[in-house]
This record gives C-alpha cells, sequence and structure tokens, in this order.
C-alpha cells in the first residue's frame, strides 16, 4: 500500500503509544477532531491489514481508560465509539468483526482476535 495511517503524523506504534496515553490524560473530555482523527487512524490500520496495530492500540486505550476516575464515563463512551466505527471498518474489509474488550467493571483484562 501507499498510504501509510498516521496518527498527529506519527506511523510507528513506539510513537503513537505516548500519544494514546497523552490524549486520555490531557483532558476530561476528548475533542471531536481527536476522535476523528483517532477514527481515520484506525481505520486506516483495518485498510492496510495492520488488525494487530489495532488490537494494540484498544488494549492501550482500554488499560489506560481504567486507570482514568474523574472523566472516565466520557472517555468509555468514545472508546466505545472507537469501536463502532472501527468494526463497521472491519466488516466492510473482512466482512466480521474484530473481538475487542469493552467491560470496564470486569477484573478480567483479555483480547482475544477472531479471524
Amino acid at each position: 500500500y501507499d498510504f501509510v495511517p498516521s496518527f498527529c503524523g506519527k506511523t510507528e506504534l513506539e510513537e503513537i503509544r505516548p500519544l494514546v496515553k497523552g490524549w486520555l490524560f490531557s483532558s476530561p473530555e476528548p475533542m471531536e477532531d481527536d476522535i476523528k482523527m483517532m477514527v481515520d487512524y484506525l481505520q486506516g490500520l483495518v485498510i492496510t491489514k495492520q488488525i494487530h496495530v489495532v488490537a494494540i492500540i484498544f488494549k492501550c486505550l482500554f488499560r489506560n481508560i481504567k486507570k482514568l476516575t474523574d472523566s472516565s464515563t466520557t472517555w468509555k463512551q468514545t472508546y466505545a465509539g472507537l469501536i463502532d466505527k472501527v468494526q463497521t471498518a472491519m466488516k466492510t474489509c473482512y466482512g466480521h468483526k474484530l473481538y475487542i474488550e469493552n467491560t470496564f467493571d470486569s477484573s478480567r483484562d483479555n483480547f482475544i482476535l477472531n479471524f
């Protein structure tokens, strides 16, 4: 693919993980532009068959949202919205969904990829 998905101009996972954490802890509520940028990045990963990176990003989001206290409801809703957008891309590209953990009140923290 000529297209390389990026988030805030970064393309490498090692560069993106700190950006994701910084995003979560920088504001009690995410900005719409930031959400759109993350959606575009995740959907770009799906389109370019980098599903393993999608799973890692969701795991990073999930783990760090669980650490939030005051703003966790808004971020949980944002996380659910990101999942919806990615699942739409998954169904379009591959005909099935990606299993992504979305239960914040559980002590389980496992991510399973179903292909």
